[in-house]
């Protein structure tokens, strides 16, 4: 019998061992989360996959011209309203509307890869940022009533992205084909970023030649 406790002993320690270091190999070879997304971009990219179409059916590769007649016929159906930026000046905009957090008016702002050489133009980012009132309405929890709505949209997000500063503030990633889709909060600032990654890769690029 005494035999027997001994072996089990031996057994239990050299288990729990071995537990120990299966743990430890886990942590050792875990994966950046950097590394993580930029490797699942790349297999995106690779697929082949075309996700085009964003934020108000606007088109990723859009002249600026398309995205001025764009932004006018959205207008026309009231989808999006001018507002006065400056004297001379006007932006367009668009109301986010949400359950709990009410009427949100929401910034547009597109950016482009200029080909000077080829004269084109095309439309890779769009960045949306609602007015939020902070002295009535929580960062954290907008984005948190928006999520819902995107994974109902885009299907589940594929990565958290923790912010450094902020514990409670993330920011969930949505990468499909080309587009790669941001929502999260920073301080007192809620954002939406819609990304072609290749074109955007090209015109960083470009940029640095």
């Amino acid at each position: 019998m005494r035999i027997v406790v001994v072996m089990c002993f031996i057994l239990f320690v050299l288990g729990c061992g071995n537990d120990a270091i299966t743990k430890e190999a886990a942590v050792e070879n875990e994966i950046p989360l950097e590394e993580q997304i930029e490797t699942m971009i790349q297999k995106e990219m690779a697929s082949g996959t075309e996700k085009d179409t964003i934020v108000l059916d606007f088109v990723f590769g859009m002249s600026k011209m398309d995205v001025y007649r764009h932004t006018k016929a959205l207008a026309k159906k009231d989808k999006m309203y001018p507002i006065q930026k400056s004297k001379r000046v006007r932006e367009y905009v668009y109301d986010l509307r949400l359950r709990k957090a009410g009427k949100l008016r929401t910034f547009f702002e597109a950016f482009y890869f200029e080909d000077k050489i080829a004269k084109t133009e095309e439309l890779y980012k769009v960045e949306c940022i609602p007015q939020i009132d902070t002295s009535l309405l929580d960062v954290v929890e907008v984005v948190d009533e928006i999520k819902p709505i995107f994974e109902q949209e885009y299907g589940p997000y594929d990565f958290i992205v923790p912010d450094k500063e902020d514990p409670e503030a993330k920011t969930y990633l949505w990468i499909t084909g080309n587009q790669k889709i941001e929502l999260g909060c920073f301080k007192d600032k809620v954002f939406m970023y819609y990304t072609d990654v290749p074109i955007e890769r090209r015109a960083i690029k470009a940029s640095d030649l």
